[in-house]
């Protein structure tokens, strides 16, 4: 069964990566390629990836990736969950601004809602009054 490429451990992300160019190299279709090598992947990233390959070589196979994605340690996670049970019409960009004066910490509006999604303090819409 073919799995995402991103899902494999570096190394073997590397001989995947390696195996579908080769394959797309030898003349097969990018799908087929990437059934030899068994990965998914779209079809732009494998010509984007071949066409990488013919300009920079075998380096171009590294995955340039460092570290770990960014997380809210738990004692501003904590923060978080205080501020928006106190606050619970703070829309996440207001949220944003004011995680970043208090805690000094920047995280994008995407992260922030899905940290707050799994915390259960997500925007509640203020109640609107009756149109006459």
């Amino acid at each position: 069964m073919a799995i995402p490429l991103m899902e494999l451990p570096r190394a073997a992300r590397r001989a995947a990566k390696a195996r579908l160019v080769a394959g797309m190299q030898a003349g097969l279709s990018w799908r087929e390629a990437a059934a030899a090598a068994d990965i998914t992947v779209t079809e732009d990233t494998a010509h984007r990836l071949r066409r990488r390959v013919r300009q920079e070589g075998e380096l171009a196979l590294e995955d340039h990736r460092q570290g770990v994605a960014y997380k809210l340690p738990p004692p501003v996670r904590q923060w978080i969950v205080t501020y928006c049970q106190e606050h619970p019409h703070t829309t996440s960009r207001v949220l944003q601004g004011v995680l970043r004066e208090h805690c000094d910490v920047l995280v994008s509006l995407g992260y922030l809602n899905q940290v707050r999604a799994s915390l259960g303090v997500g925007y509640q819409r203020p109640p609107q009054g009756k149109k006459v």
